[in-house]
């Protein structure tokens, strides 16, 4: 009778494996086991189930790469850096922190899937445009605030206003836009609506008087009981 000491674990050679008897080897040589009589336990080898491991079990034919494969229902596990139904891709999501977001893995890179109210690579930044609402122009997140870019013909701090300046022509001078109108305010030297015209005035004192601006000259109109020249 053999020992039941020498037989604590062993493997199926399956090579060898014939119906009604089961071979078995332990570090101390092979046994036929159906012929000692004695209880004993398979440890069958890999992929391989049943009471004499003759079935294929799940893990049979898979190759999970960079992972290891479930034994219970055939799916990988995979290592650290690695993703995919088999374990055959790179996770670029591995040890990346995307803060409140969710990581995204791609081929080449990843991608941070920010929650509302953030933004950044990493999500790591507030997102100051998340409630901004700029009418007719486009949100510009900043540190601190944020900027709407207007769209052309609007203006205001969210774009809610007409920019009557919009396609005006200020000639010589800038552009004030108003409530619902302009006003073009004049570089010295130039008058007129929209500052076309060269102010002829500038400079020149007409005293007890008021200087009159005319195309290619001034001329002073002198306050009653006085007269003269302007020299």
């Amino acid at each position: 009778m053999v020992d039941k000491g020498l037989i604590d674990e062993f493997f199926v050679d399956l090579n060898s494996h014939m119906v009604g008897e089961v071979v078995a080897e332990t570090l101390r040589g092979v046994y036929n086991i159906s012929s000692i009589g004695v209880e004993y336990r398979v440890l069958c080898a890999p992929n391989w189930i049943g009471a004499d491991c003759e079935s294929r079990g799940p893990c049979f034919g898979v190759n999970c790469n960079n992972g290891d494969c479930d034994v219970s229902d055939g799916t990988c596990s995979c290592h650290g850096g690695y993703t995919g139904e088999r374990c055959d891709q790179l996770d670029n999501c591995h040890n990346v922190d995307c803060g409140t977001g969710d990581c995204e893995n791609h081929l080449t890179s990843f991608t941070c899937v920010c929650r509302d109210g953030t933004t950044g690579r990493f999500c790591e930044s507030k997102d100051h445009c998340f409630e901004a609402h700029c009418s007719s122009g486009e949100c510009v997140n900043e540190e601190d605030n944020f900027t709407c870019v207007c769209q052309a013909g609007t203006t205001g701090r969210f774009c809610e206003s007409k920019d009557h300046c919009f396609e005006t022509h200020c000639g010589a001078g800038e552009c004030v836009n108003e409530e619902d109108d302009f006003t073009c305010v004049c570089r010295e030297g130039f008058t007129g609506r929209f500052c076309e015209t060269k102010d002829n005035c500038f400079r020149e004192d007409c005293g007890r008087g008021m200087c009159v601006n005319q195309v290619d000259s001034f001329e002073c109109l002198c306050d009653p009981g006085f007269m003269g020249v302007v020299t």
